[in-house]
């Protein structure tokens, strides 16, 4: 039976573990990081299409809800233009853009980051919850 470390509960195999489960103990560790830090933070790109002297906004879907408001920012990858987050939600935000001279229709590319301060511990509870069924279905 595999260990865990004692924060974020990484399992590892033990001195008893078979070395023919390493993809198991391997499969296991990629799946509790990916869910403790997927749940941490997100970043993604979205486009914003806009006119001339007037805003633009386009709302879109995170890869996986948090468990709770993230803490969104945003960046625009054109020199003249810029962003800012103008709405969030536990699945989505909405990114806004304006461009104040240029051709009439452009696409701007609005990098951003999503960051949940409250995951790793929301994570990790979900996930040890998760652990105590799944050992009570083994019994």
């Amino acid at each position: 039976m595999p260990s865990t470390t004692p924060v974020y509960k990484f399992p590892y195999p033990v001195g008893t573990d078979r070395v023919t489960d390493g993809d198991n103990a391997i499969q296991a560790l990629a799946e509790r990081v990916e869910n403790v830090f997927g749940a941490l933070f997100q970043a993604g790109v979205v486009v914003v299409t806009h006119v001339t002297n007037v805003y633009a906004y386009t709302a879109f879907t995170f890869p996986r809800p948090f468990p709770g408001l993230p803490t969104v920012m945003a960046v625009s990858t054109t020199g003249d233009m810029f962003a800012t987050v103008i709405a969030t939600s536990p699945t989505g935000a909405t990114v806004g853009s304006y461009r104040p001279a240029g051709p009439t229709s452009f696409p701007n590319n609005c990098l951003w980051l999503a960051f949940y301060p409250g995951a790793v511990s929301t994570a990790l509870e979900a996930l040890e919850a998760s652990d105590e069924q799944t050992e009570g279905n083994e019994r």
